[in-house]
Parts: C-alpha cells; sequence; structure tokens
C-alpha cells in the first residue's frame, strides 16, 4: 500500500527571542548562514492517519562549519 507523505514547510528555524524565528531552512530560502547563528533542526516523517515523529537538535553556526549543542547523544537508541 502506497501512500503520499504530507511536506513540511520547512527543516530548520532560527533560535533567539522568539521559538521560530528566521532563518529558516527550507526550500527557496535565500539568506546566507552566518557565523554565531543558532538553529533548531527538527526533521519529520508524518504519515497520515497514524501520525508523526520527528526530533529537534540544535546547533551553532561556526567559522569552521556547525557545532552541536545538545547534552544528549545523537546516536540510533532502539527500544
Amino acid at each position: 500500500m502506497g501512500c503520499l507523505m504530507p511536506k513540511v514547510s520547512f527543516l530548520a528555524h532560527g533560535i533567539g527571542i522568539e521559538t521560530d524565528e528566521l532563518p529558516f531552512i527550507a526550500d527557496r530560502q535565500k539568506m546566507k548562514l552566518q557565523e554565531g547563528m543558532t538553529f533548531a533542526f527538527e526533521p519529520k516523517i508524518i504519515v497520515p492517519d497514524e501520525g508523526l515523529a520527528g526530533l529537534e537538535n540544535v546547533y551553532l553556526v561556526t567559522k569552521d562549519g556547525i557545532e552541536s549543542l545538545n547534552t544528549a547523544t545523537e546516536e540510533l537508541v532502539i527500544v
């Protein structure tokens, strides 16, 4: 049985004073990443009539790339 997956509008959003603020990492986003920006990456999978699963990890843009600000491990845990 095949199903069409709804598309989420963004993969990540900036963190600051507001909960979800610019910049967003999404299709057609043209804002360039700059050192010092923080992002919450929120990959999700939506299964129609079943539910949604996702996670949210926070990263800082540095001069050398990105740095994880998460305190928990990012490895897959099977329960």
